[in-house]
């Protein structure tokens, strides 16, 4: 079934915009006028990934800097995580680092990907 989410001018080239649709949370982006549409959270640990960047095809994650293909949803490079403990004391600076390799082992997952299609103006979903 489709489902009109937005106008296409209501996602500018290079723009990306979060919709919940049916309890479904989903990210649609715009890539030089073809409308890609993902799982809104991040693979890694849930962040909006509307709060992150749109770069050509690649949507970058804002917590942690994973990078996905808006076009397939695959996973091009796991999260980042690096903390500066530097100057804190050795307790806190073991809390950082113990945190930073238990982020580490958190799998990144590819983002679920939905067609999108466009007609007379109107972004529209199949769900």
């Amino acid at each position: 079934m489709k489902t009109k989410i937005a106008a296409t001018a209501d996602i500018a080239p290079g723009g990306i915009k979060a919709f919940e649709i049916d309890g479904r949370e989903i990210l649609v982006g715009n890539l030089d006028d073809a409308f890609y549409a993902v799982e809104r959270r991040c693979g890694h640990m849930s962040a909006p990934c509307e709060m992150g960047t749109l770069r050509g095809h690649i949507l970058t994650c804002p917590m942690h800097y994973a990078q996905f293909d808006i076009r397939t949803g695959k996973v091009l490079k796991n999260a980042f995580i690096k903390s500066e403990p530097e100057g804190l004391p050795d307790k806190f600076r073991n809390f950082f680092e113990h945190k930073e390799e238990m982020l580490e082992k958190i799998k990144t997952y590819d983002l679920k990907t939905f067609k999108v299609s466009v007609e007379d103006g109107d972004v529209m979903l199949d769900l």
